[in-house]
């Protein structure tokens, strides 16, 4: 979680740095690595955090899922 919060800062920290050496094509690099973080990390949180949730919870019980069962008509 750490990783969410403090790469996209390290990331224009780096953009701003290599503009001021003026070394363009790792400003470009870094830009648009800023980018497909900024847009692919939310989604492998997401993922990561279902696939955690998925193997904490509790299998359904059999009786749980069964609606349809016969009743008894014979009163």
């Amino acid at each position: 979680m750490i990783y969410a919060y403090l790469s996209p800062l390290l990331l224009i920290a780096l953009v701003f740095v290599s503009t001021i050496f003026v070394i363009d094509w790792l400003a470009k690099m870094l830009i648009y690595i800023f980018l497909v973080n900024m847009i692919l990390l939310p989604i492998y949180l997401l993922y990561k955090e279902e696939v955690n949730e998925t193997k904490l919870a509790p299998p359904p019980s059999s009786q749980e899922g069964n609606e349809y069962v016969p009743k008894n008509t014979d009163s």
